[in-house]
Formats: structure tokens, sequence, C-alpha cells
């Protein structure tokens, strides 16, 4: 019978190993004002300004009917800085992925116009990666990328 135990646990590991499942990634339930103060809190930011309502329907076609919470900061200054923190739950998950595409164009859209004015910027904003986890969606620009991502991972999976 242990013998059985044990083949089994080795063979559950080794899917799990090739199918990449792990025990920390799974997404928590957060509060996505409280994750940006953690951001915030790093230091690595400037003046950062919220993203109206109004401009996330207008300008970008963010159907905030479909989104259960949201913090959309910015730089108060892009066009020196293009540091930016994009987190969003959505509230319904059909939505999740015109969310992901609409911020994916959000970062492309970035890219092009930062390298009109700043090969700097235009390289933080190309190591941006959108994030889809459970029915968050989320990214930031930063020069503290990998921290900063990793405060996501740890608060939202």
């Amino acid at each position: 019978m242990k013998k059985i135990f044990a083949i089994t646990l080795v063979i559950v590991s080794a899917l799990c190993s090739i199918l990449g499942c792990t025990g920390g990634s799974a997404v928590k339930d957060a509060d996505v004002n409280e994750v940006y103060n953690k951001l915030i809190a790093s230091g690595d930011f400037g003046q950062m300004i919220p993203v109206s309502e109004r401009d996330m329907f207008e300008i970008y076609g963010i159907k905030l009917e479909n989104v259960k919470q949201s913090a959309f900061y910015m730089s108060e200054n892009s066009s020196i800085n293009a540091d930016e923190i994009a987190i969003f739950e959505v509230s319904d998950p059909e939505y999740l992925e015109t969310l992901y595409n609409i911020l994916c164009t959000r970062i492309s859209n970035q890219i092009n116009l930062a390298k009109t004015y700043s090969q700097d910027q235009a390289s933080k904003l190309e190591k941006t990666e959108v994030k889809k986890v459970g029915n968050y969606c989320y990214y930031v620009v930063s020069d503290n990328y990998n921290a900063h991502m990793q405060i996501m991972k740890d608060n939202i999976g």
C-alpha cells in the first residue's frame, strides 16, 4: 500500500512539474487600491495621477460596468516619465480578454510614442507585460519593474 502511495505521489509530482502546477500560484482576493498603495510605498514612483472614469471609457474604451474595481494611474508628467500602474478586477470574466487587449494596445501605443521623445522611456515600456490572473488584469511601467511585479504576484497572484 505504501509503495502504491509513493508511486502515485511521484506521478502527481511529475505531472505538476510538467504542467507548471505550483502551490503558491493561487489567485488572491485583493483590494486593488491597497496593492497600488504598496507599489507607491516602494518610493520608486513620482507623482501619479488617476485616470478618470470618463477617460477610461472615452479614451481607452474600458467599460466600467464590467469592472469590479480598478486602480489606473499615470505619471503626472508622462512626456518625461512613462510610469503607469493599471490594476483591474473584472466583474464579468468574459470581459477579461477584451480588457487585456485594451491594455496591451495601450502599452504598444505608448512604446511607439515614447520612441519619438525618449529611448529610455521606450525601453522601460518595452519590458512591460500585461498579466491576466484569475479575474485580474494588470501591468506596471517602472524603472524597478521586477520588484514591482513581485509585489503584484505577492498580492494578486
